[in-house]
């Protein structure tokens, strides 16, 4: 939400989120199939968690995913700025950069490439969005110290995620922190 509203005066959103749409395609293959399956979900009324409620109808979803199904950088980014036009959201601000990361979300936990992936998502569409408008962008983990506890039962999995956050970070200029 912090990095939505940060984000909502830029200049050219669209073409932002349509380079960390792209980026995250491309570090993660299996992202095309998960978004488009994203948008599936939440033209059928399933929600969006964190941007629609289920049972909301998004107009024009279906006829967008018959239109673009095949290209999914082009079907999420008209999907996003349908959802952020639509004024039943459960999100403010109502912005592209926040139905975006909404979106990357649960597609990340629709990809069945495991409990990390939601996350991984997010990390790169982070970073690109940091690259793409130059701004210093901090990652603000709540409950961190639930993620390296040895007598959590997420342990290994948290730990995984600080060891790519850091490697993140340490690879993106500091343009993330």
């Amino acid at each position: 939400i912090q990095l939505a509203e940060q984000l909502q005066h830029i200049p050219a959103p669209e073409r932002i989120v349509e380079a960390a749409l792209r980026s995250v395609i491309r570090q993660y293959p299996e992202a095309t199939s998960a978004i488009v399956s994203a948008v599936e979900a939440a033209g059928g009324r399933m929600g969006l968690p964190g941007a629609i409620s289920q049972g909301i109808d998004v107009p024009g979803c279906k006829e967008l995913l018959d239109r673009w199904r095949s290209e999914p950088v082009m079907l999420a980014t008209r999907f996003i700025r349908a959802v952020a036009a639509v004024r039943l959201l459960q999100l403010r601000p109502a912005s592209e950069t926040h139905v975006m990361l909404a979106l990357l979300r649960h597609a990340g936990t629709r990809s069945n490439a495991g409990i990390l992936r939601p996350s991984e998502y997010l990390l790169a569409a982070l970073a690109e969005v940091a690259s793409e408008t130059q701004l210093p962008t901090a990652l603000v983990l709540l409950r961190a110290e639930g993620l390296t506890d040895p007598r959590m039962p997420q342990h290994a999995v948290g730990t995984n995620l600080l060891t790519s956050i850091q490697a993140r970070a340490s690879n993106d200029s500091a343009s993330v922190r």
